[in-house]
């Protein structure tokens, strides 16, 4: 909540819709806990209905397409609606997340979405050693 309140505080004027981006990198079978997702379904529908524009879910693992499975009927439909799955395709990735970002702060995420993914490639490198 107070990361909610925190994020409201920095809105400008006539600003009053966020976009939410996840990225997935490195999600596995050991971070599949239904009730996370179903605590943030209460947050987003419950107490902040309509400050929620998108939420973008980056590159989920296909693990993630059976605990989506598991919640989507928990879900509050309006909020459902709001979920833009974007996989990590350079090309999909730039269109799409174009739709929400200009350039600078495009640019930007998507160096950090990399380095993300090179972390987690060199955290597996190690792990398998």
């Amino acid at each position: 909540v107070h990361t909610f309140e925190h994020a409201i505080s920095l809105m400008n004027n006539g600003v009053e819709k966020w976009i939410w981006i996840a990225d997935f990198s490195g999600f596995g079978i050991s971070h599949c806990n239904p009730s996370i997702a179903l605590a943030a379904n209460t947050l987003f529908s419950t107490y902040y209905p309509e400050r929620l524009g998108t939420f973008v879910l980056l590159g989920t693992p296909r693990i993630f397409g059976t605990l989506f499975s598991a919640i989507k009927p928990h879900l509050d439909p309006v909020t459902a609606t709001k979920l833009d799955f974007i996989q990590k395709k350079p090309q999909e990735m730039s269109e799409k997340l174009g739709q929400y970002l200009d350039g600078s702060l495009l640019h930007w995420l998507l160096e950090e979405v990399e380095e993300n993914a090179a972390k987690g490639i060199q955290k597996r490198k190690q792990s398998r050693k």
